[in-house]
């Protein structure tokens, strides 16, 4: 990173901040204020908006910027299966010792049976930003102005990041309906998010059942290892059955099963 690192990188958010007042579009920004700014960031994200923080810049493959190439992921094949492989020895490592999660193990199998035809890895692997999701996108108004938690950057397919943002959107409307309440059903739909990435990128997203379904794994995993932990901690005792810990254990289920009709 140019101009000072990581310190002046944080103290040029700060003053930014300072000057414009961005603030992410979290529950008060969409929800307490309610429908009607929910529809002001839903024609602007149809405008030049939250796409943009997905679209990849010039270039941006490990093998032509170079500056990446620390974040590459160890093992063999495409960058997508290390990725897998990597989150397979994640999950390993939350269930020893505890009970392994069947449907957890499902969702692998499911990936292994449904594994894309992947293109050629020089021409398709740019940097992804891992956690991808509109609560980590900084906004001047409705402008996106930066993007937050880069920890989970890793060379990869875009569709990774893509994947990301439309299931994590969906896990939260889908608890916002359970609980009774509307939510935000017009916002970051699938169809909507793909053909806006097709057309500001020029890249129409590939596979994406696959990595939709890759991403309501991956959280999965991480409900797992929170519930785990507060198990560890005596915090809540263990159930007898360990998908019970998986909040989204109904829609997962359903995607696995070709049920899932909610996009």
């Amino acid at each position: 990173m140019a101009g000072g690192g990581p310190g002046a990188a944080r103290r040029a958010v700060l003053r930014d901040g300072a000057r414009r007042g961005p603030r992410t579009a979290g529950r008060h920004a969409l929800h307490v204020r309610g429908e009607l700014a929910a529809r002001r960031y839903r024609r602007a994200a149809r405008g030049p908006g939250s796409g943009h923080g997905l679209r990849p810049r010039p270039d941006p493959r490990p093998g032509a910027v170079g500056e990446t190439e620390f974040l590459s992921l160890p093992g063999g094949g495409s960058a997508l299966r290390r990725h897998v492989t990597a989150q397979r020895a994640y999950y390993a490592w939350v269930v020893a010792g505890q009970e392994p999660s069947p449907l957890i193990e499902r969702g692998f199998a499911w990936l292994a049976d449904h594994w894309p035809t992947e293109p050629e890895e020089a021409d398709e692997t740019v940097l992804t930003w891992g956690d991808a999701r509109i609560g980590n996108i900084v906004y001047d108004g409705f402008t996106p102005a930066a993007v937050l938690d880069w920890e989970m950057a890793v060379p990869g397919p875009r569709e990774l990041d893509l994947g990301w943002l439309i299931y994590l959107h969906r896990f939260f409307q889908d608890l916002a309906e359970s609980g009774g309440q509307r939510g935000l059903p017009g916002l970051l739909r699938r169809d909507h998010v793909e053909e806006r990435y097709a057309r500001l990128a020029g890249h129409p997203p590939r596979a994406m059942d696959f990595h939709i379904l890759y991403a309501a794994l991956r959280h999965a995993v991480v409900m797992l290892r929170v519930a785990y932990r507060q198990v560890h901690f005596g915090e809540m005792p263990a159930p007898a059955d360990p998908d019970a810990l998986i909040m989204h254990r109904a829609a997962l289920e359903a995607m696995i099963e070709g049920r899932y009709r909610h996009w």
